[in-house]
């Protein structure tokens, strides 16, 4: 083990590295990479609603974009609070 992480017991290396229990399909599904393809899936259909011609282009982009970043923030969260819930155990259990 590494000599920087054995001088901070409950640190966020201990839980970043923690086993992940979630099944396969929750865990593909909460990927950084899956959410950010299906954010800006689902921004790019919305986007493609509005607009007419070249306006419609610069609309499914803009969603796509939205989509791509509001995946990737939800991913970031979903991580966050993946840590939060290791630490509340850690401190239940005594760690």
């Amino acid at each position: 083990m590494d000599p920087i992480f054995e001088t901070v017991p409950g640190g966020r290396y201990e839980c970043a590295y923690a086993p992940d229990t979630r099944n396969t399909a929750v865990k593909g599904l909460t990927s950084p990479i899956a959410q950010a393809m299906l954010g800006g899936a689902a921004g790019g259909l919305i986007g493609n609603q509005f607009g007419s011609h070249s306006g419609q282009d610069i609309a499914t982009g803009v969603g796509a974009a939205a989509g791509v970043a509001a995946g990737a923030w939800n991913a970031r969260r979903m991580e966050d609070n993946r840590y939060q819930q290791c630490q509340q155990q850690r401190r239940t259990l005594g760690y």
